[in-house]
């Protein structure tokens, strides 16, 4: 190393000291701010009456900023053209449009969108009030809203009042008043004048507050609203501390002041009928899926008429079997006259399918309940079973015993699916095998050599949910179904009149149970037709879940005379 090269190796290591000396360490501030902005003025007054301000002026203790103004801001009644927002400093200024209602109060709700300029701590549902007329209207409305059959809720919903009462009024105007539901669903209209109201809520998707049947979702009272005082107690109570400890302050308001409004989302049933799905499953067979249940359905495709035909039990799918393999691309034209419904469609041929693949069963986990009987399903029907082509044995311990089952065809008219029965004993494990022609489909498609090993889960392994309807309607069909806690249906049972329904044999887990009024006696929930003044069915969700223990019984009333508590 020449001595040029150590004195720069000396002078770069000289000025990473003098760096790292003069390094500045930011100073250790004190706690994070989580106050929320204050405001501390407001040009004009808030909650001023007779003035129709032409820029409103707000101002914060603080620096802040505004976010998502269009979805967070809304002004009621609303206007037609919303305001400009500009910050200045630590003050917030809009414009008020002209042509502002008379004798109106205005409600300007800012909702999340103002934040500190720091932390984005956020004021929550600040609100400028003002009227054009000599006073502030006070009343209120207050309720929750939900959707009809999953009872789910979500913040930003629209809920709407009008003065006028014709049916197409959310249609054709803005409303008088509007306000927005929380997460939960609930909602408060406030500043209001006396009178009485149609009520809407509104799954408002174009932001223009009228109702578009075709795209979003409505709900509707069926009768007028009133909107309430809200309760001040006398100033005797609420000075007395003794005598406000020994009473439920709560209670006394909710007993005075109206129930709360309950509103049920729904979307309209598009009636028109539709190919949703059109598919080869294999070279035999190919599956066609309607949105609504085929009714007087005729389907033909070019050349090929040796095929038969098999629904699922909702007819709204249906399957196509041909009696030698389709190889390439089917056209096929159908047509529904109940719903003046036609339709075309070109398939793609499907791939030569694989024995290993034909067949599946329900023993493919290894285990079978003790109340099941062994089930193999094919998407192409069967043709022949051959039972001394079938072997089973049972085991225990290490002695193993040869045990005949028959097979037979179950729930299918088109042989898609046979199930072999056996009483079968828990304390004892199985073995299955299949040779080959055991099954032979009706296309001389046999199966290859198949075994399954197998134990039988035993009563003791399940629960049961007994569940009691007391004070249902009388001479009415009811659906009672048993979810998961993701809403899918899992078992349902549809009577007259129930009074007990029984689930048993359930794997431990969380269900729920929903109930359906079936007013029309179709088997199905449906849906309302609001310009029919058609509610969506009743329906509802016992209020709690059902934890599904082995070897338990759980039970559970529901009382339809206290609808309230659920």
């Amino acid at each position: 190393m020449n001595q040029q090269t150590q004195q720069i190796i000396k002078f770069l290591f000289l000025a990473l000291i003098i760096s790292a000396c003069a390094t500045m360490v930011p100073p250790q501030g004190g706690p994070r701010d989580e106050d929320p902005p204050e405001v501390v003025e407001t040009d004009p007054p808030n909650k001023t009456a007779n003035i129709e301000p032409r820029q409103v002026k707000i101002t914060f203790n603080e620096f802040v900023t505004l976010s998502d103004v269009q979805n967070q801001v809304l002004i009621s009644p609303p206007v037609k053209d919303k305001p400009m927002f500009q910050l200045r400093g630590k003050s917030l200024l809009f414009d008020i449009p002209e042509n502002l209602r008379s004798n109106t109060t205005y409600n300007i709700y800012f909702g999340s969108s103002i934040k500190d300029l720091n932390e984005g701590n956020e004021i929550d549902n600040y609100t400028y009030t003002f009227s054009t007329g000599p006073y502030l209207d006070s009343l209120k409305l207050k309720g929750q809203a939900q959707k009809a059959f999953s009872e789910k809720t979500e913040a930003g919903w629209i809920v709407m009042l009008y003065k006028e009462t014709a049916d197409s009024i959310p249609m054709k105007q803005m409303p008088h008043y509007i306000a927005k539901t929380d997460e939960n669903g609930y909602f408060q209209l406030e500043n209001l004048a006396p009178g009485s109201y149609k009520i809407f809520g509104l799954d408002d998707q174009n932001k223009n507050y009228l109702y578009d049947p075709k795209s979003e979702a409505i709900a509707f009272s069926d009768t007028l609203v009133k909107p309430f005082n809200p309760v001040n107690l006398p100033d005797s109570i609420r000075n007395d501390s003794l005598l406000r400890d020994s009473i439920n302050m709560d209670s006394i308001r909710r007993e005075l002041q109206p129930k709360s409004i309950h509103l049920r989302f729904f979307n309209e049933a598009d009636t028109n009928q539709r190919l949703s799905e059109a598919k080869a499953l294999n070279p035999y067979a190919y599956q066609f899926v309607f949105k609504y249940p085929a009714q007087q359905l005729a389907i033909q495709t070019i050349n090929r008429t040796n095929f038969v035909k098999e629904f699922n039990p909702n007819r709204d799918t249906l399957t196509l079997f041909f009696n030698y393999p389709v190889s390439d691309s089917l056209f096929f034209e159908l047509s529904d006259t109940h719903y003046s419904w036609n339709d075309n469609t070109w398939i793609e041929p499907a791939k030569k399918p694989d024995n290993k693949t034909l067949l599946s069963s329900n023993l493919t986990d290894g285990s079978l309940p003790f109340y099941q009987d062994i089930t193999f399903s094919s998407k192409i029907p069967f043709d022949t079973i051959l039972e001394e082509k079938i072997y089973m044995i049972e085991k225990q311990d290490s002695l193993s015993d040869t045990i005949p089952i028959n097979f037979g065809y179950k729930n299918s008219t088109l042989k898609t699916k046979v199930s072999g029965t056996y009483k079968w004993d828990p304390e004892k494990k199985y073995k299955i095998t299949l040779y080959p022609e055991a099954f032979t489909l009706i296309n001389d498609f046999q199966n290859d050599t198949l075994a399954y090993d197998f134990h039988i889960k035993a009563i003791e392994n399940y629960g049961n949910i007994i569940f009691h309807l007391k004070n249902i309607k009388p001479n009415t069909n009811y659906i009672v179904q048993l979810t998961n806690t993701d809403q899918e249906v899992l078992r349902e049972v549809r009577k007259k009149d129930p009074e007990t329904i029984t689930f048993n044999n359930l794997p431990p887990q969380n269900y729920r149970i929903r109930i359906i009024e079936d007013s029309n006696n179709n088997d199905q929930w449906d849906t309302g037709l609001y310009l029919q003044g058609l509610q969506p069915e009743k329906s509802w969700f016992f209020h709690k879940n059902f934890n599904v223990r082995a070897k338990w019984d759980i039970e559970g009333t529901m009382d339809f005379n206290n609808l309230d508590s659920h």
